[in-house]
């Protein structure tokens, strides 16, 4: 054999996958001169790679039965193939990450950090990233991967505002019942508050490039806080969006705009997630950009929606574009809240596993407690059977 091909067949030795082996198979083929005893060595090579792969998957569920905690399952991405992601329980959690109780829980399989822009860029151009590095040492410390999410809209940085050309809407408890106050948002659409979020958006995945256990990306900029929502439910918050041209043509490029920056600069071993949702009712940009970016995007984009509840069932549009998102790629639900609102445990993580979710994401809170753990572990062992399909 060359020498190349000698190192080929060496690194399979070493830990390689079957993807190794398939590159040693086209190295064989490309040389002129190969022995068959080379033949029956990379064929030994190919069947002990194999052989360890199923293994491996065929151990986590004789240690979950034994009682024994395993590392989440880990798979290879479906769209570069080359990037180890996580399934399963991820505990929602945002500043100061001090501490993450959650996280010790053998069955919550990682963390999903919430920042706001004004925290990370509080000066234009001038980056403080210590509680995104905070958030990092917690799930290094457990070994447990770390779903990113930077909130825009309402936690847009003051600075924002004092750019030339940058509108405002103003909204409070009226519009989400969860506010106790007044707040206000940059109007998406304006070209400046657009370069800011995308100069943030670069130094992001500046930031967290190498950052192995970094799973996910979730996507925001085109709403009030992560999601697609606008806030909506008052007269006087309809009457500021039209007062601004809100049309539901610019809403859809406003997030293809964004897809498209994500991309860009988030390294490609992660996924890019969008949280789906009605930015304004009657709109239906969620279905709009679900098909767009399932044919621009395939296996990058995850789809997520924020909502779940023992309400929902399987005719909803949310679950059928889930459902549908799961066959090419990484998808799943956020609990619509936490504690009794969601209604029955049981109900509700079913529909997730129904609707082919790899990940759930669970306030860490309600993680805490023991209250809905059998639940919870059922939902845990659910997932990770999806993602196992999705590979």
């Amino acid at each position: 054999m060359s020498s190349q091909l000698t190192r080929e067949v060496q690194q399979v030795v070493s830990g390689g996958s079957p993807m190794s082996y398939t590159k040693v198979q086209q190295s064989a083929r490309s040389e002129i001169e190969f022995s068959h005893e080379d033949l029956e060595k990379i064929e030994r090579f190919r069947k002990l790679v194999r052989t360890r792969h199923r293994l491996i998957l065929s151990l986590i569920p004789c240690l979950a039965l034994a009682g024994i905690p395993a590392s989440p399952l880990i798979v290879k991405n479906a769209a570069t193939g080359d990037q180890s992601v996580a399934c399963g329980v991820f505990a929602i959690q945002g500043a100061p990450f001090t501490n993450s109780p959650a996280l010790d829980l053998p069955y919550v399989a990682g963390l999903s950090a919430r920042f706001a822009w004004k925290d990370l860029e509080p000066r234009q151009g001038e980056y403080d990233w210590q509680l995104l590095e905070n958030a990092h040492k917690l799930a290094l410390a457990r070994k447990k991967p770390m779903i990113v999410r930077v909130v825009s809209g309402m936690h847009a940085p003051e600075w924002v505002y004092k750019l030339d050309g940058v509108r405002s809407v103003t909204f409070g408890p009226a519009e989400v019942s969860w506010l106790k106050f007044e707040t206000r948002m940059p109007v998406p659409w304006d070209e400046p508050h657009l370069a800011a979020w995308e100069k943030m958006v670069q130094a992001l995945g500046k930031k967290i490039d190498g950052w192995s256990d970094v799973p996910c990306v979730q996507m925001a900029g085109g709403g009030f806080i992560d999601e697609m929502h606008l806030a909506k439910r008052t007269k006087n918050a309809l009457a500021q969006w039209k007062a601004v041209e809100v049309s539901e043509e610019k809403v859809e490029a406003l997030w293809k705009r964004i897809i498209s920056m994500y991309d860009k600069y988030v390294p490609k071993r992660m996924g890019i997630g969008i949280n789906l949702a009605p930015p304004l009712d009657g709109y239906k940009t969620a279905e709009a950009i679900h098909k767009w970016a399932l044919q621009e995007y395939p296996g990058r984009v995850w789809f997520q929606q924020n909502g779940l509840t023992a309400r929902w069932n399987g005719d909803s549009i949310w679950s059928k574009m889930i459902l549908e998102g799961s066959k090419t790629t990484t998808v799943g639900y956020q609990l619509g809240g936490a504690g009794e609102r969601i209604g029955d445990r049981t109900k509700t993580y079913a529909r997730a596993v129904e609707d082919g979710c790899s990940y759930v994401e669970i306030f860490h809170y309600d993680l805490r407690g023991g209250k809905w753990e059998t639940e919870t572990q059922v939902l845990a062992k659910g997932l990770e059977e999806n993602h196992r399909k999705l590979k």
